[in-house]
């Protein structure tokens, strides 16, 4: 579970960004890259839902709590910083980091 909130935290980061970032000017000028992203932020929004469920149902719920409290509370941040040209790809980054930490804790 080290990886657990780490990773919950990357995905809906992650899936968090993209949803605020409606203006053109904070979404990459690329079509390709806007289609990437835009799949990618889905499946980490999927995939942190994936991993609050596998949480709760092979661990402790308390565990799965404090990971949906320190999700929250991370996008929180995110919001409160309002959205920044450039996000686009820290919010991609964040996604794939994401998604292999969620991989690697699943498949292991």
């Amino acid at each position: 579970m080290d990886l657990y909130f780490p990773a919950l935290m990357l995905l809906s980061g992650a899936a968090a960004i993209h949803s605020r970032a409606g203006i053109p000017e904070l979404r990459p000028a690329s079509d390709a890259a806007e289609a990437v992203w835009k799949i990618v932020s889905r499946l980490a929004f999927l995939a942190w839902l994936g991993l609050l469920a596998w949480g709760w149902l092979l661990h402790a719920w308390q565990e799965a709590a404090f990971g949906l409290a320190l999700s929250a509370v991370f996008s929180g941040i995110l919001a409160a910083l309002g959205p920044r040209p450039g996000w686009w790809a820290y919010s991609l980054s964040m996604a794939a980091v994401g998604l292999v930490l969620g991989a690697f804790l699943v498949l292991r």
